[in-house]
C-alpha cells in the first residue's frame, strides 16, 4: 500500500511533526506554572473544535 501511495508518509510524518510542534507552548505554560491559563487554553481550543465540527 505505501508503495503505492509514497504520500501517505509524507502526511503522517507532518502531521507527527505539527502536533508535537503545538503541543511546545503548552509545556511552556505547564514549566512556567500557569495552571488556569494553560486549562483555559486547552478547554477553549476543545469547544472551539466542536462548535466547528458542529457548524460544519
Amino acid at each position: 500500500m505505501v508503495e503505492a501511495h509514497p504520500e501517505y508518509v509524507l502526511l503522517a510524518s507532518g502531521i507527527i511533526f505539527f502536533d508535537a510542534l503545538s503541543a511546545i507552548p503548552f509545556a511552556k505554560l505547564r514549566l512556567d506554572g500557569k495552571p488556569r491559563k494553560f486549562a483555559f487554553v486547552k478547554i477553549s481550543g476543545i469547544l472551539v473544535n466542536m462548535g466547528s465540527l458542529y457548524f460544519f
